[in-house]
């Protein structure tokens, strides 16, 4: 549903706010790349619906809030 794909060593800064997502698919959110590197701030994030145990939602990365 969200793919981001990042060069390794090279710093990326992702905001979400306000997303709502419904009957989410597995893997909700994925990044491919550098996780190191990869910082997000999350605020006012929802997931209804998920009807399956693997549905997993957001990751939150090493210096994310």
């Amino acid at each position: 549903m969200l793919r981001f794909t990042s060069d390794y060593g090279k710093e990326q800064y992702l905001q979400l706010h306000g997303i709502t997502i419904s009957e989410p698919s597995y893997h909700s959110f994925v990044v491919y790349g550098d996780d190191q590197t990869f910082h997000m701030s999350v605020s006012s994030y929802h997931q209804v619906g998920s009807w399956y145990w693997q549905t997993d939602g957001l990751e939150i990365y090493r210096g994310s809030s």
